[in-house]
């Protein structure tokens, strides 16, 4: 079994945050307080809250190959992860279901009109049928493709200039997406769904894991902080690159900037998820619990939002309390504390674990 990297529980519980903070827009009121923060509260959004889905990815695939370096050369070529992707598969089907039993009460049944079009059911199954659900459908596909990548390519001579190679080519590759959905206004190829924005994971991953082999010093020494700083120099600057030149809202479907067909990222997600690695101070407390249930914040968070909405909408509450559910910031402690409630209530079922991909304690 791989070593448990304390470091992460850190990086999962802050993605979980900066989901919620993405899907409620968190931060809005800032802007309300002061015009001048939307700059601030912009840049946040797009170069701090995206960064949470790349460092999901970084982490699950980083582990993934710890398993398998850890396993005998021959074993780890031939041991196709079946387990893990019938894991991942039965999670997003149960979600997928969730999302369309959500959908059809929201719509009263009229969603169900949608489902009888080929198209409308291939662009469930890929995007999911709640927006959070591309992330497990995306993890499926790549989490298939870092097997190859762990079978023919990690365990070679020089595996690790390869898959710094594999790095910069498929994060180039980003770019043309990127320019590709600028020239064209054709949002496919630069989707927030679309797994290939996730490619460079495959390899920026295998890297941590090597990282991570020869890492067992728990102390920040110059060389260290010395590489931290070289991928901060280089993270800031492409990000200032990138709001230079795809800060074109109509050109990507909305978005200031393509959500995750973006370089940045992948550099923003390998510095954060390094740090985690040289950090091996364990989580306690706070910090734990919303590691433990950071999966479940990530799928419940969304359900969780919308039940504060009812309240407000359809419940006659006293004006304190609407005020107090509606400020941005309230909504997410909120609904980060529902989601927690709900994830750890259902854990206590054994489908509920099946739901949260857990087994039981």
């Amino acid at each position: 079994m791989p070593k448990h990297i304390s470091g992460f529980d850190y990086l999962r519980a802050l993605g979980a945050i900066l989901v919620v903070l993405w899907h409620s827009q968190g931060l809005s009121f800032l802007g309300e307080i002061n015009s001048s923060l939307n700059s601030f509260v912009s840049i946040f959004y797009y170069n701090i809250c995206l960064l949470a889905v790349p460092i999901f990815f970084s982490i699950s695939l980083c582990l993934f190959y710890r398993k398998q370096l850890d396993q005998s050369p021959v074993l780890a070529q031939n041991s196709f992860p079946k387990n893990r992707l019938i894991g991942l598969i039965r999670l997003y089907a149960i979600w997928l279901f969730v999302g369309i039993a959500f959908n059809l009460f929201r719509s009263e049944g009229s969603y169900l009109l949608s489902l009888s079009h080929i198209e409308n059911l291939v662009n469930i199954i890929v995007r999911g049928s709640r927006p959070e659900l591309f992330f497990l459908f995306s993890l499926i596909v790549i989490s298939s493709l870092s097997f190859f990548n762990s079978k023919y390519l990690l365990g070679r001579e020089n595996s690790l200039k390869i898959q710094l190679l594999l790095t910069l080519i498929s994060s180039l590759g980003l770019m043309v997406l990127s320019y590709h959905t600028l020239a064209t206004h054709q949002t496919a190829f630069s989707a927030f769904w679309n797994p290939v924005c996730f490619l460079p994971y495959i390899f920026s991953a295998a890297i941590l894991a090597r990282i991570d082999e020869h890492t067992a010093s728990g102390y920040l020494d110059k060389r260290k902080f010395q590489f931290i700083l070289i991928l901060l120099a280089v993270f800031l600057l492409l990000s200032w690159l990138e709001w230079q030149i795809f800060h074109v809202p109509n050109a990507f479907d909305g978005y200031l900037l393509p959500p995750y067909a973006r370089a940045s990222l992948v550099v923003g997600s390998f510095l954060i998820c390094y740090c985690g690695i040289v950090a091996k101070t364990k989580p306690r407390g706070l910090v734990l619990v919303l590691s433990q249930e950071s999966l479940g914040i990530y799928l419940l968070h969304n359900y969780a939002l919308f039940m504060m909405e009812l309240i407000v909408d359809r419940v006659d509450v006293i004006p304190l309390l609407v005020m107090i559910i509606t400020h941005p910031m309230a909504k997410v402690i909120l609904a980060i504390t529902l989601s927690v409630l709900i994830s750890k209530a259902l854990k206590r079922y054994e489908f509920g674990r099946m739901m949260l991909n857990t087994r039981s304690s």
